[in-house]
């Protein structure tokens, strides 16, 4: 079981919200053509079950398509300025991540070149978005960008590794506004290879993991539902790439990544909320670092990787927690990012992009199988 519970430093003042700006970001006319270029994408999931695609070009600005409907196709880019509530210009970090409130509005998260965090956020589900706004006051460099999950009672909330190990922000209220300070688990390495990633439990609390300096896998998991205490213990294996978690319908967490041989590596709760079970090979090999993991509409467990020739490759779970498919190839792209979501019918949908920057994506197709790569 789980040993060594580490005192959690709470925030410095009481769980104020953050008042920020909510003026509707004027967004440029959507492009027609796919823009090049991008440094990184994100992709979330709206309430009425469109896809939205984030990318960061050469800029350091953000833009954004989604899908004109449920599982079916795509319009144009538009911009997301990246101009802070007030109005000063924002170099926003190759480092995007997106998390969904609970009322259904996307949440865009984003390092800048300073070591601060800054969202931007849907106003109504589906529709426009706020401004740029500063995402509490931090004591340390926040190194990259986040990883961001609801907690137990609907909150999001925010990690990232800094100075200091791991920060941590929520939201004071579901769907409303945040800490006023980021918060410190202390005692944790000051090198990360790999994380922070996050995924909420069977029983409530959040679990973030990440890979130290010397490959060996840890956990830093909430000791209560909602709670801001934490605990800490190391999974074993060495990693050096390609973290990250999924989840079986029955709440059980899996981790995957890529150890030393240039295979992928999985490692999953034998019970919910509980132990886990001894590290699987996956197989593959010369792995990258752009590992995904997702869950099929039947349930099975999917993983992504991209290896060191731009191949993406997948396998899957032949039955729910059953054995694994081996490798096969979904075509050449780039090593460039990756990212997998899931389209309301179900099927999955991956997105890359090539050694120009442009984005691109595959999907399963209805009658089975996968499309070939498209430009987005």
């Amino acid at each position: 079981m789980r040993r060594g519970v580490l005192s959690q430093l709470v925030a410095l003042a009481s769980l104020v919200a953050v008042t920020a700006a909510v003026t509707v970001v004027s967004a440029a006319p959507a492009q027609a053509l796919s823009i090049g270029w991008l440094a990184d994408l994100a992709v979330g999931r709206m309430q009425d079950g469109r896809l939205e695609v984030y990318g960061i070009d050469t800029g350091r600005y953000v833009w954004h398509k989604s899908q004109v409907a449920a599982n079916s196709g795509w319009g144009g880019w538009a911009s997301l300025d990246a101009t802070g509530s007030n109005g000063v210009s924002l170099s926003i970090d190759d480092s995007l991540s997106v998390g969904t409130n609970h009322d259904g509005r996307l949440e865009l998260f984003a390092n800048t070149g300073d070591y601060t965090m800054y969202h931007i956020w849907q106003l109504t589900p589906n529709g426009g978005y706020s401004s740029w706004g500063l995402l509490g006051t931090t004591f340390s460099d926040l190194i990259g960008g986040p990883t961001v999950a609801q907690d137990g009672c609907y909150h999001l909330t925010a990690f990232a590794q800094s100075d200091f190990g791991l920060s941590w922000l929520g939201q004071t209220t579901p769907a409303q506004g945040w800490m006023t300070y980021w918060a410190e688990v202390k005692g944790l390495p000051d090198f990360w290879r790999g994380g922070p990633v996050a995924a909420l439990d069977a029983e409530g609390r959040l679990e973030v993991f990440g890979v130290d300096g010397a490959g060996n896998l840890f956990n830093v998991y909430q000791t209560e539902s909602c709670g801001t205490s934490f605990a800490q213990s190391y999974l074993g294996q060495t990693l050096v790439t390609g973290l990250a978690v999924g989840q079986y319908s029955d709440g059980r967490i899996a981790v995957v990544g890529v150890s030393n041989d240039g295979a992928a590596y999985l490692k999953y709760q034998t019970r919910a909320g509980g132990s886990w079970s001894s590290w699987i090979g996956l197989g593959g090999s010369n792995l990258g670092r752009h590992m995904k993991i997702a869950r099929n509409a039947d349930g099975r467990l999917e993983v992504f990787a991209f290896n060191d020739s731009g191949v993406l490759y997948h396998t899957y779970e032949r039955s729910v927690g059953g054995s694994w498919s081996g490798f096969t190839s979904l075509g050449q792209l780039a090593n460039e990012d990756l990212e997998v979501a899931q389209n309301a019918d179900g099927r999955l949908e991956a997105f890359a992009l090539n050694s120009h920057g442009q984005a691109y994506h595959l999907y399963q197709l209805p009658s089975g199988g996968w499309s070939s790569w498209n430009g987005l």
